[in-house]
């Protein structure tokens, strides 16, 4: 999602599982573009997209 309110061009992709569902608006408020993905960590998708910031949140019990 774009955030047109946010004064900068900071991109982030943020990997996530339920764990973060109920925290997602905290992320949309700091970043420009935040690309939500529901996923485990993907390589190519962060070369696609090129982001500033790449996170990863998981509940314990999805750890590799």
């Amino acid at each position: 999602s774009k955030n047109e309110n946010i004064n900068n061009n900071i991109k982030a992709v943020i990997f996530y599982d339920s764990f973060l569902s109920s925290t997602i608006n905290l992320y949309t408020e700091l970043f420009n573009q935040v690309y939500m993905i529901r996923s485990f960590f993907n390589t190519k998708l962060i070369e696609y997209i090129n982001p500033d910031f790449v996170l990863e949140f998981r509940i314990e019990r999805f750890l590799l």
